[in-house]
């Protein structure tokens, strides 16, 4: 291979968008923590004495005069709360909540590999997603089955908090469940594994020519297996005497993850140049990612497919294509998020996640608030396919033959048609722009253009 996978292992983090409560889908950025523990401590300064004082006495006040007894770690911790909400994506977490975080961005998990919905009114978790090739899956849990016990204990007697990290534990343990389904129950005994959770969810060939990768968030090794897959599908072309003539990176609704898999991710595309830089208060959060040699695809087309749900990572990914003149960038304007987050775990095992610095892309835009404009503004709209009943010159009989039949070489005609019925009419729209790039791209496409060498 011609670029180098390199390492993951930059303590900067790129944060989920939403301003809602904080949930596992939503919070995919994350760091190791022996590089959280590579940041000096700041230098020592003078407290602030006059502000302490008034703190302590607005505690003995709540303390001692609120109309019901209040701890103090109940004010303590709404004071650090509050300390964190001088954005939308700084916060305090609890330790199940940081493990959570963990486990998007690292890409596994020690689990049965299942995730699930609770039902507060039913006071049961439904299963609601079943890994491929996990325990769960092993042992024939289905989605819609419904779990009352954890371990004998019920559901509505574990935490909210709690709940995810009871069916967590090392690797080669066991956990009792008890199962509702078809309103019958039985109890299950399954052991934990190492549950993959890859961030490619999508890997397929159009046409037998265009290559299409679906990335719900950016992890640990996402460079890598989109690497992998797409030695797959250049393969799969291959067996049908055809060649990869484009590549369509959908980041549609990816709301971010780890900074340096985003920059990984780009780096794939390109043969140089910088991908992006950061900028924050502290010297440490001043830093310029640039690209390493070798573009994995070069002299065929790129098209990203961006909308109002992508963010963080997704932006530093389309906004350096962009700014490079490398992918042309389709559907809707981005989120708008240029802000990086850290994540720092704490003594107790609890985490806070705080706004470090803002990015920018290669010509110096901030995208905070923005977003990033496509190249070629698409919505995605529902419409529907009318069929007119015409004959055409092929249909008359008695027609003249066409030696240079497009039939007889291996670029089929392509009709996406179907994918405006499916919804995704975005999509449909890309493909076809892509075929079009394909066919009067300057530079001729050789077999040797899509080969994925694994030096």
């Amino acid at each position: 291979m011609k670029k180098l996978i390199f390492p993951l292992l930059s303590a900067c983090l790129l944060s989920a968008l939403s301003t809602s409560p904080v949930t596992a889908s939503k919070i995919i950025e994350e760091s190791k923590t022996q590089d959280l523990e590579l940041i000096s401590a700041p230098e020592t300064q003078k407290l602030p004495i006059n502000e302490l004082r008034l703190f302590t006495e607005i505690l003995e006040q709540l303390k001692n005069n609120y109309v019901d007894p209040i701890s103090d770690e109940i004010l303590i911790h709404n004071a650090i709360d509050g300390m964190l909400t001088l954005d939308p994506h700084s916060k305090y977490y609890s330790q199940d909540e940081y493990q959570k975080i963990q486990n998007e961005t690292s890409g596994s998990f020690a689990g049965i590999g299942i995730e699930t919905l609770y039902f507060e009114d039913h006071e049961t978790l439904m299963i609601n997603q079943v890994f491929p090739n996990s325990p769960a899956f092993e042992a024939g849990l289905k989605i819609g089955d419904q779990i009352q016990k954890i371990d004998g204990t019920t559901i509505a007697e574990i935490k909210t908090s709690e709940k995810a990290s009871a069916l967590q534990g090392k690797i080669g343990s066991k956990v009792m469940l008890t199962i509702l389904r078809d309103d019958k129950n039985f109890d299950l005994s399954l052991t934990r594994g190492n549950i993959k959770t890859p961030s490619l969810s999508t890997a397929k060939l159009y046409n037998n020519e265009f290559a299409y990768f679906k990335i719900d968030r950016f992890q640990q090794q996402s460079d890598k297996e989109i690497v992998d897959a797409l030695m797959t599908l250049e393969v799969e072309a291959k067996t049908k005497n055809a060649e990869i003539h484009g590549v369509i990176l959908d980041l549609r609704d990816n709301r971010g993850g780890l900074l340096t898999a985003s920059i990984a991710v780009a780096d794939l595309f390109l043969d140089e140049g910088l991908i992006t830089y950061t900028d924050g208060q502290a010297a440490r959060f001043k830093a310029r990612y640039e690209a390493k040699k070798g573009d994995i695809i070069p002299n065929i087309p790129l098209i990203i497919l961006i909308n109002s749900q992508s963010a963080s990572g997704s932006e530093i990914v389309a906004g350096a294509l962009q700014d490079h003149q490398r992918a042309l960038i389709v559907g809707e304007n981005s989120y708008g998020k240029g802000s990086i987050q850290m994540v720092q775990p704490l003594k107790n095992g609890d985490a806070i996640r705080y706004t470090s610095a803002r990015y920018y892309t290669p010509n110096g835009h901030s995208i905070q608030n923005y977003g990033i404009t496509p190249d070629v503004i698409l919505p995605n709209i529902n419409a529907k396919i009318t069929h007119n009943k015409s004959t055409r010159e092929i249909d008359n009989k008695g027609h003249l033959v066409n030696a240079d039949d497009p039939r007889n070489n291996n670029r089929m005609p392509a009709n996406f048609a179907y994918l405006i019925e499916k919804g995704d009419f975005p999509l449909y729209e890309a493909l076809n722009i892509l075929r079009a790039m394909s066919n009067s791209h300057s530079e001729p496409t050789s077999k040797s253009s899509t080969h994925i060498s694994s030096e």
